[in-house]
């Protein structure tokens, strides 16, 4: 005699307890805790919840092929290492008649293996590639609630809360990212009769090991990608970078391949004694490692080429079974050089940045510029505070050189004792207290520019000495140092007294100044070009008044300004506006705002004669804010409370003057 009900054959006869807790649910709404966990009971109610028919025989309808293909497509990294674990899954079991699933985040079935046994079950419940298996759609099942709690699940007959899926018994494991993210689940489905505790187990073994390899290739193509950003940092560094390991060359930079003069190719693999020749030999710096051996200075010989360079290696580990792994670095003594240029040129200036109209000053651009045209030796001569550095700096700017470097040496300010170092650099270890790695002197780095030699009066004999021989040879030895290097540079020396008269009093040398002395321009001080002074006044209100908008200076103040003798010259001047600016409480400086000494020592005030008229001085300052405000008379009348009339004189006048 046979029975039709299907529990009566089943493996494990708790199957038929779930069945009795289903029917028991859909009927009373009570679910026994003895026979159905929290996992499922909560899925039961959600499923009731949502008005989810639990006795429907309709097949759940499977997505679109172009829906499925998308899915696919975008999930094909993941399937790429999904699809072998799942192979090697439906290996074992598929003797048992179950079949293997790979589900999306979102319970869509996007895979599936499965045996012949399982074909008439699969297409009544249209388990197939293209399924959903959401809880809103399916009811419970162990993919949902896999993708739900992100935990390992089976669900078994009418643990299923919807009756067309009771034949049926599921494992799932999700795949979760490094971060706990769920990507899909795996699963192993078959007959309810045939389900077994075991079966979860190994599910969730190769769920983990999916994610295993996950981990491993996100690890390996961060590796991959860190490697490129290391070799494209590599091959930028402007040294000559060598890495070995046991003494063979494994990477080498573009930059030591172009040193070499050789091709990376036939680089690789070599020993580095064989493709690296340098003095002192190569052999010799890789295994003197001592501290003041770092950044020691060598002959690299190059096929074609021979350059000084710094050279320095460090041992990065002992432990590698091809021996230790090296790093060498050759950096060339002339990208220092062109680097330290870099750093200490400041010549910002140019001709056009000297303010002023007089005569005195136009005579002395006018040679400026004619000099800068040529390498010739200059000496500027000026009382302090004229623009001296200034002017060099715009002959310099004016000439060849100008894209080379400007160095500035203030001969008053280096102490006796360290000139020498400081202009002609040393050695390493030339003397107690010397830096370990040397230095490259000042007249070093104005190589191929210009050395501006500020003050030179103040420079001692020795050092003249030197200096001379320098300019007759063109070369220069480090203190310490044997060998003699080439220089090419431009010398302008500045100085505020007569070198003539020094030469006279045994305090500079003749030969010298002879040297030196092919242009000798003279700077105007200020009081040789007053009217010079309303410009320079405004401009420098313009820089020091900060939020005052359309500050102005008092007619009685500049012609205050304008009879001083300025002993301090432009430098002078320019504190002083910078005072008047912060004391000034209007739209103009008045007189209370400039010190008190001024205005006492002013010739304004007293019977100095002075080279230009009052009356000039004013016209020239109406003139220069006129121009301040690009020809619009009305606005250049109340900056300089006077009336239109006032400003429309100044200019016939200046006309006349022209025309005249």
């Amino acid at each position: 005699m046979s029975t039709l009900n299907p529990y009566f054959y089943a493996y494990n006869p708790q199957l038929l307890a779930f069945e009795n807790a289903w029917v028991r649910f859909l009927k009373e709404g009570a679910v026994p805790n003895s026979v159905i966990n929290d996992v499922i009971k909560e899925s039961w109610l959600r499923c009731r919840e949502t008005n989810l028919d639990p006795l429907s025989r309709e097949p759940i309808p499977l997505r679109s092929t172009e829906d499925l293909q998308a899915r696919i497509d975008k999930n094909k990294n993941l399937l790429l290492i999904v699809m072998p674990f799942l192979s090697m899954l439906f290996d074992i079991v598929k003797e048992t008649g179950f079949r293997v699933d790979f589900i999306d985040k979102d319970g869509i079935i996007l895979k599936s293996i499965t045996t012949d046994s399982l074909e008439a079950l699969c297409h009544k419940t249209l388990s197939h590639p293209g399924a959903c298996r959401r809880e809103e759609v399916s009811g419970t099942n162990a993919f949902a609630l896999a993708l739900r709690t992100k935990l390992p699940i089976q669900v078994s007959g009418a643990e299923h809360y919807m009756q067309q899926f009771h034949r049926w018994s599921c494992s799932a494991a999700p795949i979760l990212d490094k971060n706990g993210n769920v990507l899909g689940a795996i699963s192993v489905a078959g007959h309810y009769e045939q389900v077994h505790r075991h079966t979860l187990g190994m599910v969730s073994a190769v769920a983990q090991a999916i994610e295993d390899e996950l981990y491993i290739q996100e690890m390996n193509q961060q590796l991959i990608q860190h490697n490129q950003q290391l070799n494209t940092i590599f091959s930028m560094i402007t040294d000559g970078v060598v890495y070995t390991i046991g003494g063979k060359v494994i990477q080498i930079n573009k930059e030591m391949c172009t040193l070499l003069g050789m091709k990376e190719s036939d680089i690789l693999g070599k020993k580095v004694e064989s493709i690296i020749s340098t003095t002192p030999d190569i052999a010799k710096l890789i295994h003197d490692k001592r501290p003041d051996n770092q950044n020691r200075q060598i002959v690299l010989e190059g096929k074609g080429r021979i350059c000084n360079c710094l050279f320095d290696v460090r041992t990065l580990s002992d432990s590698s079974e091809g021996g230790p792994e090296e790093m060498m670095v050759f950096t060339q003594v002339e990208e220092i050089q062109m680097l330290a240029q870099k750093i200490v040129s400041t010549s910002q200036y140019t001709f056009s940045d000297i303010i002023g109209r007089s005569q005195s000053l136009q005579d002395t651009i006018d040679m400026a510029k004619r000099a800068a045209l040529f390498n010739s030796r200059i000496i500027l001569e000026g009382e302090s505070g004229t623009g001296k550095e200034m002017l060099a700096q715009a002959i310099h700017n004016y000439s060849g050189r100008r894209h080379n470097a400007f160095i500035a040496v203030d001969c008053g300010a280096i102490p006796k004792e360290l000139f020498e170092s400081e202009l002609f650099g040393y050695e390493r270890g030339a003397f107690t207290g010397a830096r370990a790695e040397g230095k490259i002197g000042l007249i070093e780095l104005a190589d191929k520019g210009t050395l501006f030699l500020d003050e030179i009066g103040n420079m001692p004999l020795d050092m003249q000495v030197k200096l001379l021989r320098t300019l007759q040879e063109g070369t220069i030895t480090k203190i310490g140092g044997t060998e003699q290097i080439e220089i090419d540079i431009r010398i302008i020396a500045a100085t505020n007294t007569d070198l003539q008269t020094a030469v006279e009093e045994g305090t500079f040398r003749k030969d010298l100044f002879y040297r030196l002395n092919v242009f000798h321009i003279m700077m105007p001080s200020l009081r040789e070009r007053r009217e010079d002074i309303p410009l320079l006044a405004r401009h420098f209100v313009n820089q020091s008044r900060g939020k005052k908008q359309e500050l102005s200076i008092d007619p009685e103040a500049m012609n205050i300004l304008v009879s001083y003798d300025w002993p301090g010259n432009i430098r002078e001047l320019g504190n002083i506006i910078e005072r008047a600016v912060i004391m000034s409480d209007g739209k103009r400086i008045m007189r209370r705002d400039l010190p008190l000494e001024i205005q006492e020592r002013s010739s304004f005030y007293g019977e100095q004669t002075i080279n230009m008229t009052l009356e000039q001085a004013s016209q020239n300052y109406i003139l220069h804010i006129v121009s301040q405000c690009s020809g619009n008379i009305s606005k250049a009348a109340r900056i300089l409370d006077v009336s239109r009339t006032t400003v429309y004189k100044a200019i016939a006048q200046e006309a006349h003057m022209e025309g005249g």
